[in-house]
């Protein structure tokens, strides 16, 4: 009917859409219905011929200006982002960074009040839009799309389950320099992937990545890091995941405004630092503790002597270390029997409730939703799409910066104190968010009834303008959308997209010295700062203790036979509160409304609080040998030899002598 070749794009645009507003005012619902059916059908075979990035003759004025019919709208509102795919890069100093590239998430409209499916937020990570999509290039289906989604957190959850094994066996370097190679091999597979079935594999590659390095990372910098330091190399690995997400943010911003196949540079970018990695490890040594227990003592005092500075007693701490591993190896049943090892020794297992439920904690106090969750703020306090772009960063850099006063605090306060001030003010965030988001839903705009829309012939625009009293109501409708200069003198519009309307003032050829505004898929609201000084108060108080003491703690608190192995435990509950967070989010906010959710998370932050005061005791100062002394009971102690000296620690935070745990 309309062929390419046959009528110009604007042309083209302008037929579509005379023939749309005609229809509603000349003919019968049952032959506009079919109208706009047939110019569904017409417009989407257009778009089949022309917009797709991978073939010859792009379209790139569609794209451009979002010319959208109610079915390809629907079509884009399913349209996902590839999960945020972690990137760990060993540097010279065996500090990990995980580097964070994402992708466009679906546009979906926001129900503040009561979310329904179609019109709950989805806007994830950025809020940019691609022209050239994933989802349009590789035709992908609703089912194609959380498969691709959903691929890197399930391998992820069990590589860190098999990484137990491969720390023990390779070693702590190797299992680290694998997970580079891996991710290095995902971003070229995933960059270059020609058909979804490629890219499905190559997501399900970078997933053994992550779950190999969150495993293995933590551990390797630990073992080899000297007691004073310790914290603060380990703390390092969150400040490096900062980094990566708010570089790859920025990127995301960058890339929002050049053509081609954007997605295929976010993605593949990541081959890079996986070499990185793989080049930096092969310079770095091995642990000491684990050439140690596999009797290469030599070999361990060397690398202990290159790691430690002149004047450090090396043969104490490797009698410590030598110590540890012989009374490890005697424990230490090999393969599923360590499991159970694990379950049925006291104090292992309260060392593993306790790193469990810091990593669940910290994923339940809902830090991805709320980084996620900026860019739909910054719109609704009246920001324009092009400039959210930027301000999504905002929050990562605000995340990055507070994250360097816990390499501060890590070693002059200690963990404890760190991470429980952390979670207070994290629920203070949380609280302020959730009581925005309340404000929004209260006094979000409404329309003007005042104001007559009209066409480009003069005529009243009637559909939308008079079908809706509310902006919520118009937002939610995926044919319309709000025009507007402020908050009190809006109007509901057709919709041509998601930069103007179809016709009014909104309309794109419109020539008004006022600046309008136009929205899809939100309503504005002046409050919409409370929810951002939340947000920001929230973000700030993560960075310092919420974000790296987990892992930190977790690093440090299991005997060295079983270290891998409940290291794989507890990033396996990491990684599934993850999921479990990711897939819940939307039915949480449309069952009891966004305000609800974060009050929820502001509920499971406080429970954390209180967790942390009653089970994790102070391990600054300690020696990782001396650290698994906190989890024993005095009799054990002084069974083996150790002092009782260590039951104060919880109470006063401070480190104890260093001789009152020696053995």
């Amino acid at each position: 009917m309309y062929r390419k070749s046959a009528i110009s794009h604007k042309q083209f645009r302008l037929t579509i859409a005379k023939q749309l507003v005609g229809g509603y005012s000349m003919r019968s619902h049952r032959a506009r219905q079919k109208e706009i059916t047939e110019l569904d059908r017409t417009l989407a075979q257009h778009h089949t011929r022309s917009v797709f990035p991978d073939r010859p003759r792009a379209c790139r004025l569609c794209s451009k200006h979002k010319l959208k019919t109610r079915a390809g709208r629907a079509k884009e509102q399913e349209m996902v982002v590839l999960s945020a795919r972690s990137i760990s890069i060993k540097t010279v100093s065996g500090s990990t960074m995980r580097m964070y590239a994402a992708l466009q998430q679906r546009t979906n409209s926001v129900s503040m009040v009561q979310p329904k499916p179609k019109a709950a937020t989805q806007k994830y990570l950025f809020p940019h839009h691609s022209q050239d999509s994933l989802s349009y290039a590789l035709m992908l289906s609703t089912v194609w799309q959380e498969a691709i989604v959903s691929a890197t957190l399930i391998t992820a959850t069990v590589s860190s389950l098999c990484s137990a094994w491969s720390v023990e066996t390779l070693g702590r370097r190797l299992t680290v320099l694998l997970s580079g190679a891996f991710v290095a091999v995902a971003g070229v597979i995933t960059g270059f992937a020609p058909t979804k079935e490629m890219l499905l594999l190559g997501r399900l590659v970078s997933g053994l990545a992550f779950g190999l390095a969150s495993v293995a990372g933590p551990i390797y910098v630990a073992e080899t890091s000297p007691t004073s330091l310790r914290g603060w190399l380990v703390s390092i690995n969150q400040v490096m995941i900062c980094l990566g997400i708010l570089v790859s943010s920025l990127m995301a911003g960058a890339l929002s405004h050049i053509g081609g196949p954007q997605w295929r540079y976010m993605v593949g970018v990541s081959a890079f630092p996986g070499a990185l990695q793989v080049i930096g490890l092969l310079f770095m040594p091995e642990s000491p503790r684990w050439l140690a227990s596999k009797g290469r003592l030599e070999e361990a005092r060397a690398v202990l002597g290159r790691l430690r500075k002149a004047g450090d007693d090396l043969e104490a701490e490797m009698k410590d270390i030598i110590m540890a591993t012989k009374r490890g190896n005697d424990q230490a049943k090999g393969g599923l029997q360590n499991l159970v090892m694990v379950t049925r020794t006291p104090h292992i297992r309260k060392a593993l409730v306790l790193g469990s439920g810091l990593l669940f904690f910290q994923q339940f106090c809902g830090i991805d939703t709320v980084v996620f969750y900026s860019g739909f703020l910054f719109k609704v306090a009246g920001f324009p799409v092009s400039t959210a772009v930027w301000l999504v960063s905002v929050p990562n850099l605000i995340n990055f910066l507070f994250s360097f006063l816990g390499l501060a605090a890590v070693e002059r306060m200690g963990r404890r104190p760190v991470l429980m001030l952390s979670s207070a003010l994290a629920a203070l965030g949380l609280a302020m968010l959730a009581g925005g988001f309340q404000l929004i839903s209260q006094t979000h705009a409404e329309l003007n009834s005042s104001i007559i829309e009209r066409n480009w012939t003069g005529q009243i625009v009637t559909e939308c303008a008079t079908k809706y009293t509310s902006c919520q109501a118009c937002v939610e409708d995926n044919s319309c959308g709000f025009c507007y200069t402020d908050v009190s003198d809006g109007s509901c519009l057709p919709s041509a997209g998601e930069t103007h309307s179809l016709v009014g003032r909104c309309n794109e050829s419109s020539s008004t010295e006022l600046e309008f505004k136009w929205t899809e898929d939100y309503c504005p609201s002046r409050q919409a700062w409370v929810a951002l000084l939340g947000m920001a108060v929230f973000v700030a108080a993560f960075g310092p203790g919420l974000g790296p003491m987990p892992w930190t703690i977790n690093s440090e608190i299991y005997p060295y036979w079983v270290r891998g192995v409940c290291s794989s435990i507890t990033l396996c509950v990491a990684w599934g509160a993850t999921i479990v967070v990711a897939f819940t989010f939307l039915t949480l906010a449309e069952t009891i409304a966004i305000p609800g959710t974060f009050w929820m998370f502001c509920g499971t932050t406080l429970l954390g609080l209180v967790f942390t005061a009653v089970l994790l005791p102070e391990t600054r100062g300690l020696s990782l040998e001396q650290v698994e002394q906190l989890f024993k009971t005095p009799g054990q102690r002084q069974g083996e030899g150790h002092s009782v000296t260590v039951i104060d620690i919880k109470q006063t935070n401070q480190p104890p002598p260093a001789k009152s745990l020696a053995a």
